[in-house]
């Protein structure tokens, strides 16, 4: 199984697309999901564009508080969706895999580059540990750096 979990930053332009597209051909990914699109609202035609006429599922959530909104697509041979669950700075999924018979859980997380709402955004992400039992795959970008210097572009003091 192939999972591609990606931080857009925007969708909605032809060559940005266009770049999707490539790569969704050259790793031929079962799972995508899609990070800071920037777009309130993604259509069938959408997803199209960059994934093709492939049999495909595909669910979206505007965020609340986070820039863009979260996106999955799936391969609808392969999966079923079986339940979804709509976060403030997420979108989860559990699907079964037909080949397999088993079921699992991924989750497509984004938190903001600021500190507003960053305690909210740990707490929920620490929730969704608990509402999922069994397997689960995370595909985040969590905003966080562990000192503000590689934030400027300078490197982090070594770890001991």
């Amino acid at each position: 199984m192939k999972i591609i979990s990606w931080n857009v930053k925007g969708l909605g332009k032809p060559r940005k697309n266009f770049s999707i597209k490539g790569i969704l051909r050259k790793f031929e990914a079962d799972v995508i999901m899609l990070q800071e699109t920037k777009k309130s609202t993604i259509t069938k035609s959408c997803f199209k564009s960059f994934w093709g006429r492939r049999n495909k599922e595909w669910i979206y959530s505007p965020s609340k508080r986070s820039v863009g909104l979260h996106a999955y697509s799936l391969e609808s041979e392969l999966f079923k969706l079986e339940a979804v669950e709509c976060g403030a700075f997420s979108l989860s999924a559990k699907l079964s895999d037909s080949r397999l018979g088993t079921s699992w859980w991924i989750s497509c997380i984004y938190g903001r580059a600021s500190n507003i709402g960053k305690e909210e955004f740990w707490i929920e992400s620490n929730d969704l540990g608990n509402l999922t039992e069994g397997a689960w795959c995370i595909g985040a970008d969590f905003n966080e750096v562990l000192y503000q210097l590689t934030e400027m572009g300078e490197e982090a003091p070594m770890l001991k």
